[in-house]
């Protein structure tokens, strides 16, 4: 595996709480597209793969929780969202990582 970027770490996700509304859109046809690999539900369990040479405590074996809403761990204004779909337009449709 490749260095991560600081403050990064990578997680194999062990379980997830599978929101029924989640698999009822992908059943349907919609503008978005669902860039993978993504996992259901917005929150789970996973265990650390590996982290950014800057990772303060998170060491590779943690088990960690995931969710979906983010925050910075150095600067608490820093805040995103995850989010597993794209937007209707055609510039959106990008994979994640080259945004």
């Amino acid at each position: 595996m490749k260095a991560l970027a600081e403050g990064s770490c990578v997680v194999k996700v062990l379980a997830v709480a599978a929101d029924p509304g989640t698999v009822r859109l992908l059943s349907v046809r919609t503008y978005f597209t669902h860039p993978g690999p993504f996992s259901l539900g917005s929150r789970g369990i996973g265990r650390v793969a590996a982290v950014g040479s800057d990772a303060a405590r998170l060491r590779p074996g943690h088990l960690a929780m995931l969710e979906s809403f983010l925050r910075a761990r150095d600067d608490p204004t820093v805040k995103a969202l995850w989010a597993t779909f794209d937007g209707a337009i055609k510039e959106s449709h990008r994979p994640m990582h080259d945004n």
